[in-house]
Formats: structure tokens, C-alpha cells, sequence
């Protein structure tokens, strides 16, 4: 069953209106100028920090239980986000336009192609790429932080802490080999020797990002 929203004027009103727009908008973004400015001069705890609460609690579970589900994309018409870009180009906040800052130019013709898309489709790989080893490097980080730590190495406590020392050097280049060759090349070889003995027909580079991503609650 399908419903005319704009039947109800209370609805109507507000949805023809720009003021209940620019209202939610403005709250955004000092929702967001908040969570900034709490993130980089708040407490590093973050059950403390107003910016990890706001955008991890508040933000995140209003946009997954309730902006998109009800609103769809009615969300990016107040995103706070390209709001003041928006209102300087547009040279307005509440009117439909005015004199804005834009140069009112055309888009260059060389640009008119699919080279800026591939080149986006390259940065968003290389993301996945980094995405795909962040859960070995935050559990090498565990593995090393428990062994400094923890563990009843004297020599490895006195490297970790002396920055800048010749052990500190190797310290770190332990690290970086552990948490970039180590763990991902036992990881790599755990794959492909998981899937053929379950004679699995997925490629093992497609099953590695997926059992990449099962060490981040470790």
C-alpha cells in the first residue's frame, strides 16, 4: 500500500520548506565541528571522548536504525559534510540561488571520460588493499605489545624503549617484518592449504581477504 505524504500539510510544509532542512543541517554540522575538535583535543579514552561517542554511537546507529532505513537518501540532503561548499557555490543558505563563489565554468573536455572513474576504482583497491592488512597488523601489534609487556624479556623491553637506538632500529624492523610478511604469508599459506583440503572451488586470493578480516576480534 502506497501513501501521498504530501497530502498531510504538517509534512508538506516541512519537506517544501528549506528552514526544517537547514535546521537538521546546521545541527549536523556542529554535531560534526564537535566530534572534530573532540578528536583532536580530546581524552585518547574512548568512552570519554564526545568525538568516538558521536560519531561511533550517535551518528553511526542514527544513520543504520533510522536514516536510511526510513529516509533513504533523504539523508544526503542534510549531510553536513558539502553543506558549506554547497551554500558558497550556490551563494545562499535558504534561497534557491544567489551570487556564489563558483568560477561558472564548464568541466574540461579532456576530463569528460571514464579516466578520473578508473583512477577512483585504483585509490578504492589500494583501500582495500590496506583494509585488507590492517587485521594482521593490529593483531602483530597485540602479539608484540604482549611480549613487551608481558612477557620475561628483559633485552626486548630495553629495545621497545629505546627509541632511536641501533635495538630500537631492529625493534622496529621485527615489527614491521612480523605484521607485513610474517603474519600475512602464514595467513596466505593457512588459506591455500585450507582450501585444498576441502577441495574448495574458491580462488585463494579471494578466500584470503574473508579470513583477513576473522582475526580483527583477536
Amino acid at each position: 500500500m502506497r501513501r501521498d505524504l504530501l497530502r498531510n500539510r504538517v509534512v508538506a510544509a516541512a519537506l517544501r520548506r528549506r528552514g526544517p532542512q537547514v535546521i537538521v543541517t546546521l545541527a549536523a554540522l556542529a554535531g560534526l565541528i564537535v566530534a572534530i575538535v573532540a578528536g583532536l583535543a580530546g581524552t585518547p579514552v574512548g568512552a570519554r571522548n564526545a568525538g568516538i561517542v558521536l560519531v561511533w554511537i550517535a551518528w553511526w546507529g542514527l544513520l543504520m536504525l533510522v536514516a536510511v532505513p526510513i529516509a533513504g537518501r533523504g539523508w544526503c540532503s542534510v549531510c553536513p559534510v558539502p553543506a558549506i561548499g554547497e551554500w558558497l557555490q550556490r551563494g545562499a543558505v535558504l534561497g534557491p540561488h544567489g551570487p556564489g563563489l563558483g568560477a561558472n565554468r564548464r568541466w574540461p573536455r579532456a576530463l569528460r571520460n571514464i579516466w578520473l572513474q578508473s583512477a577512483g576504482f585504483v585509490l578504492v583497491s589500494l583501500f582495500g588493499v590496506v583494509v585488507l592488512f590492517k587485521a594482521c597488523i593490529m593483531l602483530g601489534s597485540a602479539l608484540a605489545y604482549a611480549a613487551v609487556m608481558l612477557g620475561p624479556w628483559g633485552g626486548l623491553k630495553s629495545a621497545a624503549s629505546a627509541v632511536g637506538t641501533a635495538a630500537w632500529w631492529a625493534y622496529a624492523a621485527a615489527f614491521v617484518l612480523l605484521v607485513l610478511v610474517a603474519l600475512p604469508g602464514a595467513l596466505w599459506l593457512a588459506t591455500a592449504a585450507g582450501g585444498r583440503l576441502a577441495a574448495s572451488a574458491v580462488a585463494t586470493r579471494r578466500a584470503f581477504p574473508r579470513f583477513a578480516r576473522a582475526l580483527t576480534p583477536l
